[in-house]
This record gives structure tokens, sequence and C-alpha cells, in this order.
């Protein structure tokens, strides 16, 4: 079983409530219900100390318990870290043979295991994360599982990400996650706001926070550590002093005298203080030791701790003494064999602020000294070096060591580390002698500092890097950077300054930079990206190439040079970027090539950088769409997703991933868009990005029934994008949420007001998803009003959909048309509009438009339209009487919202097929059943059109029903079941059902 650290001690005092919650996670995930709790408290206030006396609970009781802790140790961090200690320290007491087959095939993360060894020389190639949650599934198969990670403020960003995808994953895998965080670590900035802010959005997550005690729960607290009974004033004291922080508490009473009536010294004022009132009691040598420790930021081992002790400590002796002195006094404890941290990591902060920099300088330089003697064997211990090197002040093995740290962050995929990395290096350039800095090229540094903090959707960070390297560069003797470096700060400017989307005049700039190298790559990019500026912002240039249809196409000039341009240099990358562009540019003329050019291109961009992968994907995405190949368009995103992510960009990769995800939702794919929406969602992106995935989470909360979930996500868009935003699809959910709260005056409202900013931020045809939803909104409005015989309201209704119709008609354009003419997805919206609008207006020939929408859809692969425009059919059928086709459209609506577990969709075509008397059980064919043997079953004594009667009856049918289905009367139908009965020795229709069913399950048997 798993093991508990420091799990014994006094009783825990209170909590019964937190104790419940908590020991109710853990129950239901030995159920196969998985959950994660996250626990808040200030520092002290008890959240290990519940958790542990929890987890030790049910080590009796067959659970697996893994244990990892955060460390904080300035801005260098292990990835992985607490997860890795927890996997270690389970793969050092676990039986051999165990461990040989809950670690196969993980090479990867096995290679940051200690205990198993690690191997500087392994390969890891980003697939960390997929292990760590392979290996908690195979534990969580084997023995209920739970994973703890201590002091979660202090995570590295890997980590985040690692425990939100596991979070994300939950299914039934007996797993549950607990951590713990505390309240007074979220500085402005911090990662853990956004990872907070997602991750409580997702299913299974719970959270509590624990207060500090009250004075009875600290009166008990201080009666279980004394020897004997303290005085009523003592223990007012002391909860006054600690004001119920338990940690507090136990410092103060920790070896006090027995009898005591009054706390013995004034009160500290601040936390601090408390906390490092037993470490002033320690030795003088013993403090210098703690206060050593407190420098190498995480648990020591005694062995490195004796080796940083000679160089920074050569006066002080007898460390084994010195240790135990600590230990015995509660300042520190054994983490591990011999191995030292301390009792409250709180202490170690207290220790650092307190000690001055030139004091802590050679400390931090012993440290260094020790890890660079091992750090080959360990090269994560890059980050700590460049670290412990900065604060000895010995900036160019920081400035190094920082680049070496860079490096294995990149071969982590730890793309988070990665910028940090390099933005640290980039502040120490000017402080780094130029023989260290040597041929290093400092535009290039911040050009990959940049790409690296794009990369994971810091676009301040890079705007700043790339700022910087503009004001630099010497536009006379190097315009070709310059030209280079000014277009990819266009981009960066965008993803800062969403809104603001394209820079005509910096582009003309960067083309006029590159007059001088006419044939060079660098024109060709400058220029494509003048042309999709001119493409994007769609204004009318005199110059405007027309298709061969007379549409406008704004950027062909600029675009068709690019290309020739590219050609000229002989550049791949050059030319990917002009085929982008000349897709882009030529995407709604049908008689353009953009669909092979844009399969070139990524070709060509799939070797460069995920810039480019991405760019290059979505418009190929985008075109596929335009044509109606949503299947293969859903395929382009996911690869592309995945080539992004293994090119080192979270944020490209998981905006196609979300791109990709709400494809396959359209499709009816729904785990599929699941899985891929997995990871996007578990790092928590923000901006749009996190909106696109969030959006796609909505869409599936919302049509599964979980309208609760949908709203939060919601909420979480709001918090990521400003609120004009609409670059992606954030009126359309939030409209289908209201609709499913039953809501359609807000969304009507919700509508109009979104309205103008969509026509100011997207093209024309972007508009008629919003006229479609428009229609479902005012048809659910007259549908209400007829309902309540509200005449009135039904005029409303009409109006409403009258004013949306003459809104779109002043428009240029014609509607639910891209220009491309070919079949796509348009003229599903086209026949949604036209058939909501007679649901609206309640006219003549509803059920003719909502089989369009249905033949459409299907036609299209557009899976919920379908069953949607399924359930509407049938309604419509209904109310003109059709019994048997509409039995047949609510059957298939059904079996779809069925397999897609769209459970509203499910109760509605089953309130509806329950009014009408309707059976949407799907039939299944009675077979002959005779036995390999050749001795006939009961049902051999039918024939063959009598077995085919019995399905129909086992399956609910009328005689009406099964003579259409069949194509026989009525009468010849009653005959045929007369002598099922008879030849059955049943009495009734549903006993000869019963009666079939069991004989054909015996069979089966």
């Amino acid at each position: 079983m798993g093991a508990v650290p420091d799990a014994a001690g006094s009783r825990l005092i209170g909590r019964l409530n937190e104790t419940k919650a908590l020991v109710g996670v853990l129950a239901q995930a030995a159920l196969g219900h998985p959950g994660a709790m996250v626990i808040h408290g200030e520092a002290g206030v008890g959240k290990t100390r519940l958790v542990k006396e929890v987890c030790a609970g049910v080590l009796g009781e067959g659970y697996e318990v893994l244990w990892g802790s955060c460390v904080h140790f300035g801005a260098a961090s292990l990835s992985y870290a607490p997860m890795v200690s927890a996997l270690d320290r389970w793969a050092s007491q676990a039986d051999r043979m165990v461990a040989a087959e809950v670690f196969a095939d993980a090479e990867e993360l096995t290679a940051l295991l200690p205990s198993i060894g690690v191997r500087a020389s392994a390969e890891v190639p980003g697939t960390v994360l997929s292990w760590i949650d392979t290996v908690l599934l195979r534990l969580a198969r084997r023995a209920p599982t739970v994973l703890v990670v201590d002091d979660l403020q202090w995570a590295d960003a890997a980590s985040l990400d690692a425990l939100a995808y596991l979070i994300a994953g939950f299914g039934v895998q007996r797993l549950a996650v607990i951590v713990t965080i505390r309240l007074e670590e979220r500085p402005e900035g911090s990662p853990l706001h956004t990872w907070l802010a997602d991750v409580r959005r997702l299913p299974g997550v719970s959270e509590l926070t624990l207060e500090r005690l009250d004075a009875q729960e600290t009166a008990e607290q201080i009666a279980s550590l004394l020897p004997s009974p303290a005085s009523e004033e003592y223990m007012a004291d002391v909860h006054r002093w600690s004001r119920g922080n338990a940690y507090l508490t136990e410092l103060i009473v920790r070896n006090a005298s027995a009898g005591l009536r009054r706390v013995p010294a004034d009160p500290p004022q601040a936390l601090r203080e408390a906390v490092s009132a037993r470490w002033h009691t320690l030795s003088r040598p013993a403090r210098e030791v703690t206060r050593l420790l407190a420098v190498g930021g995480r648990p020591v081992s005694f062995e490195r701790l004796a080796v940083v002790a000679k160089v920074a400590l050569p006066s002080v002796s007898g460390l084994p003494a010195l240790l135990r002195e600590a230990l015995d006094a509660g300042v520190l404890r054994l983490a591990g064999d011999r191995t030292y941290w301390f009792w409250h990591p709180l202490l170690a902060e207290v220790l650092l602020d307190a000690l001055d920099p030139a004091e802590a300088a050679p400390m931090h330089a012993a440290y260094a000294g020790e890890l660079e003697a091992v750090v080959n064997r360990s090269p994560f211990l890059a980050a700590d070096l460049a670290t412990h090197h900065e604060a000895a002040g010995q900036l160019d093995a920081a400035f190094r060591w920082s680049l070496a740290a860079a490096d294995y962050a990149a071969h982590l995929r730890a793309t988070a580390e990665l910028s940090r990395h390099l933005t640290r290096a980039c502040s120490l350039w000017d402080q780094v002698s130029p023989q260290v800095r040597g041929e290093s090229d400092r535009l290039a540094l911040l050009s990959r500092a940049a790409n690296a903090a794009e990369a994971i959707g810091d676009y301040d960070t890079a705007n700043d890097l790339l700022g910087t390297a503009l004001e630099l560069v010497d536009r006379g003797r190097d315009p070709l950077t310059a030209s280079t470096l000014l277009v990819a700060w266009t981009r960066v400017d965008w993803g800062h300054s969403p809104g603001q989307y394209w820079y005509r005049p910096e582009m003309r700039t960067a083309i006029e930079l590159t007059e001088s190298s006419p044939d060079s790559p660098e024109r060709a990019l400058a220029l494509a990206r003048l042309a999709q500026a001119q493409c994007w912002d769609d204004d009318a240039d005199p110059d405007d190439a027309v298709d061969s249809r007379g549409n406008r196409l704004p950027g062909l000039a600029a675009a068709d040079d690019a290309l020739a341009t590219a050609q000229r240099s002989g550049s791949p990358l050059a030319r990917a970027h002009a085929l982008t562009a000349h897709a882009m540019v030529t995407r709604r003329d049908p008689a353009s090539n953009s669909l092979a050019e844009l399969e070139e291109a990524y070709t060509l961009a799939s070797s460069a950088d995920a810039t480019w992968i991405a760019e290059t994907a979505i418009w190929w995405v985008n075109r596929l769409t335009d044509d109606g190949r949503l299947a293969d368009a859903a395929e382009v995103a996911r690869r592309a997703s995945a080539d992004a992510l293994s090119a080192g960009s979270s944020h490209y990769g998981y905006f196609l991933a979300a791109h990709g995800a709400s494809l396959l939702i359209d499709l009816g794919r729904w785990e599929e868009a699941r899985e891929l929406l997995r990871p996007a969602l578990a790092a928590g992106s923000a901006g749009v990005t996190g909106a696109f995935a969030r959006c796609d989470a909505a869409w599936l909360a919302v049509r599964a029934g979980r309208v609760s979930e949908a709203r939060r996500h919601l909420e979480r868009i709001a918090e990521i994008v400003r609120p004009d935003f609409t670059g992606v699809p954030i009126t359309a959910v939030t409209v289908e949420v209201m609709l499913a709260e039953r809501q359609p005056d807000l969304a009507l409202d919700y509508l109009d007001r979104r309205w103008p900013l969509h026509l100011k931020d997207l093209d024309i045809g972007g508009l008629d998803p919003l006229m479609t939803w428009g229609a479902t909104i005012v048809a659910d409005l007259a549908e209400r009003a007829r309902d309540r015989g509200d005449v009135a309201g039904i005029a409303a209704a009409v109006r409403a959909l009258d004013a949306l119709v003459s809104r779109r008609a002043a428009l240029p354009g014609a509607r639910f048309t891209n220009g491309s003419g070919k079949d796509h997805p348009r003229r599903v919206l086209e026949a949604r509009f036209a058939a909501e609008a007679l649901r609206c207006t309640g006219g003549p020939g509803q059920a003719v438009a909502w089989r369009q929408v249905r033949d459409r859809a299907s036609m299209a692969g557009l899976v919920w339209d379908e069953a949607i425009a399924s359930w509407r059919l049938g309604r419509a059928l209904l109310a003109e009487g059709a019994a048997g086709a509409a039995a047949e459209a609510l059957r298939a609506s059904h079996a779809i919202a069925r397999q897609l577990q769209a459970q509203p969709l499910c109760e509605d075509v089953e309130s509806l097929a329950r009014t009408a008397h309707i059976s949407l059980d799907q039939v299944d064919a009675i077979p002959a059943l005779t036995p390999s043997r050749g001795t006939p079953t009961p049902l051999a004594v039918l024939t063959d059109r009598e077995r085919e009667v019995l399905s129909l009856l086992v399956a609910g049918r009328s005689n009406g029903e099964i003579a259409r289905d069949l194509f026989i009367s009525p009468k010849t139908v009653s005959v045929h079941v007369s002598n099922i009965l008879h030849k059955t020795g049943t009495t009734s229709r549903v006993e000869a059902a019963a009666w079939a069913k069991r004989m054909s399950e015996g069979a089966d048997a």
C-alpha cells in the first residue's frame, strides 16, 4: 500500500465536516466515481494534517496513497516535481514485479525517478504528462488510488497542467486527487489563479476552505499537546495570539511548562515572528545550518548538505549533532532517508527573507559548486544552478545555466519553463561579460524568447521582447532582420491587443526594408503578411483584383508578388508563407487551387516553427469547412494540433484542438471532441484559445443536460476575454445555454446586443449562424405565447423575426453563402432558418421544411442538427396527423440522442412519443435460431412473415405501423397476430412479445 508521511501525531482537533467531505471523495473514488478535492487555507491552519489523517485512515482499507509535495525555490522549478516525487516514493516501496508492471514502457517517466535511476542520456520527448496519467490509471485499476499534492501554490507549470489533465480525464477510474493550497501564496499574475478558475469548473471537483479553529477547538488542541491542564487564561492567551492557527498554537505550546497561567512573553505581531520563535532557541551553529538548508530551497540530503557546509560554513563542525538539535526542537523533520527539511516550510521562507543578500551569496555559491559536480547526471538541476548563481552574484554562470536550463526545458517540451529561463537570460544580457556571451546573438536570443512566450500565449512578454529587439536592430545595417522582427511584432501585438487585427503601415515598412533584397525570403514574408492584412481588413482598393464571378479579391496583388518572390528566394518556409497568403486571398474563388496550395504550405511549414504550422492549418481547416468536408477538416485540425504541440507550442496546439473539437461536436463525435479538448482545458488556456475551448466544453455540457456546468464555462470565458470579443462562437453557445434555461426573452435581448459587435468584427457571412439562432429564439417565444393563448406575444415574436430579416437585408451579399458555390454547412443554416421562421409564424409546410433540414444535415454529416431536425419533423408530422411518419422521425432522433448521451433531447423526444402513444424501441429482427445440432427452437414454428410481424410487436408497433412497414394491409397484420398467439400459446400481443424475448435470449445463451 501507499505511505503517508508523518501520519502519526496528536489527535486531529475539530474538522468533522471537512473530514466527512474528504472521506466522501475517497469513498466515491473507490466505487469508480473519481473526484478531486482542493483544500484551501492559510499557512499552518492544518490542511496537510487533515489530509494525512484521512489518508492514514484509508491505508488499511486497500487504498494506495501517493504523496507529493511542491517546494518553493525562487524562479526555479523541476517539471512535474510533485508527481515525480510521489511516484518515486511509491516505486521505492512497491514490490518489484508490481512496479515493473505499472511502469512498463514508461521510459520517459522512469528516467526522472531517482529510485529507478536518472539517466542523463534518456530521451524525454514531451510524453511525461501522458505517462503520468497512464501510470496512475494502472495503479487505480489495481486498487483505489489517492494522489496528494501538498502546497500546490509552488507547483511548476508542467505539474499544474498534469494535475488538470488528470482531473479533466475523470471517467470511471478509481482515483482521487487531493491538493492543498495556501490562501496567502497567490501573488498577482500567479498561474494558480488561472488553474483554479479552470479546474473548479470541471466535473467531479469540489473545494473546501479550512478556517481557523475557534476558541473551544484551540482549547482542545492545547489540551492534547500539554501533559497537564492549562488555565483558561493561558488558553485564551494562546488563542488570541495564534488567532486559531493550529500551527502557531503548536509552536507556542510545544514544550511549555506545566501549570502555566499566561503566555510568558509578549505575543508576536506577525506570522513570521511566531514561526521563527522556535528557531531562535537553537544554538548559533544550528541556526546557521538551518539557514543554509533554507537557501537550498528544497529538501536536502545529508551528503549534499555536508559538502555545501564545508564551503559555506567552514567554522561550523559537528553537522550530525546540529541537525539532531534542530530535529529535537521541532524546527526540522526528516523528509526521507537522511534528507532534511523544515517542520513547516514557512520557516524556510522566514529565514530566507531575513537573510541579507550579501550574507546569502556565499551559501548560494556553495550550492552552485556542489550541484555543478552532479548536473551532468541530473540535467534538471540546471534550473537550480541558474538560480543559485544569480543569487550568488555570479551572473556569467547564471546566464550560462539559464540557457542550459532552457535547453533542458525544450527537451522536455516544458514550454512555460523554457520561456521563463530564456526571459531571465535576456534580462541578464547587459550584466554578463562579453567573453561569456561570446558569439551569441542578442537579437536571436530575444527572438527565441519571444517565440517561447508566444508559444504559451504570453503575448505581453513576447510583445516586450520583440519591442526591445526592434529598438536594438540597426535598420540601416540589417534591414532584413528588422523586417522579420517587424512582421513578428505585428503578429504578437495582435495577440497582445486582440481586435486590432492587422497593420498595413507596418507591413509596408517591412516591405520597404527589403527593397535592396528583392529576392529574399524576408521580402516574401512581408508581402505575404500584407496580403493577409488586406484580405482580413477587406478594405476596398482601386487595384483589387476580381475572381471568376466578379467578386473582389483584396490582397491578391501582394499575394502573387509574395509567391513569385518566394520562388526566386528558394526558401521552403518563404514559399509556405506565400502559399498560405495566396490561398487565404483566393479561398472563395471557385476557380482557385487554394486547397492544394494549403496542403503544400502545411507540408513545408511542418518542418519549421509552430506559428506557421498553426496559421496554415487554420486556413486549411476553414477552406475544407467551406467545401462541406467537415470530417477532413477535423482530421487536419487534430493532426495540426499534435504537430504544434510537438513543436513546443501549447497555445497554438490547444487552439487547433479547440477548432477540431468544434467540428467533431457538429459531426456527433462527442467523445473524440472531449478527448481532444481535455489537454486544452487542463492547461487552463487563456485568451482566444481558452475562450474557444470553453465554448466547446459549454456546448458539450448543455447538450448533455449539464446546464450549470455550461454556465460555469461561460463565466470563465467572461474572465479571460474582453466583453465585446467575437472571435469564437461565444454568442451562439450563450444563446443555446439561455434557451436550455428556458429564457428566450433574455436570449433575444442578448443577441440584439451582440449583433453590432459581430457586424463590426466579422465578415457579413459570419452573421448567418446568428440569423439562424435568432430565428430559433423567436420561434420559441412564439410557441410559448401560443401555449398561453397570448396573441400579443405571438405578434411580438413575429415582429422580432421581421426585424431580424430586415436587419440582414440591409447588409450586402446574399445570405447563407460563402461564394464558393459548393455544398457546405451554410445550406443547413439556410434550411434551419426557413424552418424556424415557419415555426415562429405557425405557417403551413413545417414538416416539409424540417425534412429539408434533416436531409441537408444528414448529407453534410451534421449529426446534432439532424437529430434536432428529426425531432422537430416528428412534431410537425404529428400536427399534420401523419403518425407513422412521425414515429419514424422520432425514433431516428431518439437513437442519435441516446448515442450522444444528449439527455435533454432524449427527454423531449420521449415526452412527445408518450403523448402520441408511439414506441421508440428500435426493431430488432427475431432470427430463426436453429442450433447447430439441428434441434428446432420454439420460434421455428412461425413462418418468416410471422417472425417479421413478431419483431415489430416486440418493438411496440401498432397494427397500422406494422402494415406500413411491411407494405401489407392492417387486416393481414391482424391475421398474422392471431396465428402468432395460437402458435405460441399466448393470449395477447404483450405476452407474445415477452415470450419472443425470452426465447431469443435463451437461444443466444
